[in-house]
């Protein structure tokens, strides 16, 4: 059995750099309820400071305490998603970079992308593994087109998974 991993601080800071602290409900690029970082909404769960109106839209805040904790409950989601669905030993950059894809594509759907497919194809190789990277580069659309900012998100991504520093 493949020990499981964490992110550690520095990929989630990166990965918050992604998703904005919104502390207001918002619908993103494909109108789905979202708040805090990258949270979505579930329709029965308590948001301190939120109210739903009839009509179905929220409004009021939420404090950033309870933002850092939805994050938290969040990211737990989503490593737990990743290191299931891998079944090979990865580097730390690459399993942080898998976290990162899932967060935005879901936790559900992670274990069926050809990214998972290849990097378990390749029986632990990280030569082969690496070749996987052009697969973050698929996932640049919401609703049917293509979005400049998830493209960026693609390419940080997949320079993560390479362990490419980008702060020199």
């Amino acid at each position: 059995m493949i020990a499981p991993m964490r992110m550690r601080d520095a990929a989630l800071q990166v990965l918050m750099s992604f998703e904005d602290v919104r502390l207001m409900p918002y619908t993103d690029a494909v109108g789905i309820w979202t708040i805090g970082i990258g949270h979505v909404m579930v329709p029965n769960q308590n948001y301190p400071g939120v109210k739903k109106e009839a009509n179905g839209r929220f409004y009021g805040a939420i404090t950033r305490d309870f933002c850092l904790s939805l994050f938290r409950t969040d990211i737990r989601k989503f490593e737990d998603a990743v290191n299931h669905a891998l079944k090979v030993v990865v580097t730390q950059p690459e399993f942080e970079a898998c976290v990162m894809m899932a967060f935005n594509t879901g936790a559900e759907g992670f274990h069926g992308t050809t990214l998972c497919k290849r990097i378990n194809a390749s029986g632990g190789n990280h030569s082969i593994i690496r070749l996987a990277v052009t697969e973050f580069l698929r996932w640049n659309h919401a609703g049917g087109h293509v979005l400049e900012g998830l493209t960026i998100r693609c390419i940080l991504e997949a320079a993560h998974f390479l362990n490419y520093r980008m702060d020199g």
